[in-house]
């Protein structure tokens, strides 16, 4: 009565000798199936979240590119240096139109 570990993996059980592991070796032998079965749940599990990382990244990329685009359209230092150049055109004319003004009260 030799000890054998090539018991049939379908059943779990190994049963030609009364060693000290061999009650357990049936649970050994279904936890390392189970094992098996877990990680690879979990690693098709961790495969799409990745997938689902990796669109988050690129969904980011884009909207950063977009936001970039939109921020260089509507305010851009130019815009706004040329705007105010106009703006302080148009207040000079304005207080010489009130100093025209002032002095042809003034002289009445």
């Amino acid at each position: 009565m030799g000890s054998s570990l090539g018991g049939s993996l379908a059943t779990g059980f190994i049963r030609e000798s009364p060693g000290p592991f061999t009650s357990w070796s049936w649970i050994m032998a279904d936890s390392f199936i189970i094992s098996f079965i877990i990680n690879g749940l979990l690693g098709v599990a961790m495969f799409f979240m990745k997938l689902s990382s990796d669109t988050v990244k690129d969904d980011i990329k884009t909207i950063k590119t977009d936001l970039k685009e939109i921020r260089d359209t509507f305010y851009k230092k130019e815009d706004f240096k040329d705007f105010k150049e106009e703006l302080w055109l148009r207040l000079d004319r304005m207080e010489a139109d009130f100093t025209k003004q002032i002095t042809e009260l003034k002289n009445r």
